[in-house]
């Protein structure tokens, strides 16, 4: 299973399309601003999870669980939890959740690290930065990288 992560795409579809392209990944997972940029893409079969919103615009949404392959993902818009300063918040509600990964967006600066058995995953910014994720599960084991789009 191959997950590809995105956020703050901003106008930037065709980004999010060269990193689908790239990856073929089985779900796509949007985070953060401007993830209405995926409604004109041509997702075939993948699967589609889009977390929004920013405090300064009005959110229609900030958080999601998505259980994939029997893991469980806590997909969030990292504003609303303060992850510009830390992201200690984030991963109690995680814990709390039992996610076995945190993925969230907005702050544009990409972060990719265990904390113990939990993945905690910011892409950064597909449209400033053309970084996004890549979140695999292989044999009931969770991974995750950022990757820079060229």
């Amino acid at each position: 299973m191959k997950i590809l992560v995105v956020s703050d795409s901003h106008g930037a579809a065709k980004r999010i399309e060269e990193a689908l392209f790239i990856e073929k990944p089985d779900v796509l997972f949007h985070l953060g601003d401007g993830a209405d940029d995926c409604d004109g893409l041509r997702l075939g079969n993948i699967s589609l999870y889009r977390v929004c919103g920013n405090n300064d615009f009005g959110a229609y949404n900030y958080e999601e669980i998505a259980d994939i392959s029997g893991k469980r993902f806590f997909l969030c818009h990292g504003h609303r939890y303060g992850v510009r300063y830390s992201y200690q918040t984030l991963k109690e509600r995680a814990e709390t959740l039992g996610a076995d990964a945190v993925l969230f967006g907005h702050t544009h600066e990409p972060l990719c690290a265990m904390e113990g058995k939990t993945l905690i995953m910011n892409p950064g910014s597909i449209r400033f930065g053309g970084t996004y994720g890549v979140v695999t599960i292989e044999n009931g084991k969770i991974n995750g990288e950022n990757r820079l789009l060229r």
